[in-house]
């Protein structure tokens, strides 16, 4: 059993589990809107059974 990493060149990394279930998605390009603030951001992370423990936006700031 092993992970899978992947690398879409210029957008982002994800992580799959050794059952398929995606874990974590590491997104580095620049989001083109200037409202949203240009950083590098973790969403979503999911748990191995694939419960989702993140949030895109949270509340307390975009």
């Amino acid at each position: 059993m092993s992970i899978r990493v992947s690398h879409v060149h210029g957008e982002h990394l994800a992580v799959e589990a050794p059952n398929g279930t995606e874990i974590l998605r590491y997104v580095y390009r620049p989001d083109p809107d200037a409202f949203e603030a240009r950083k590098p951001y973790a969403h979503p992370v999911r748990t191995l059974s694939g419960n989702t423990v993140t949030g895109y936006r949270p509340s307390d700031h975009r």
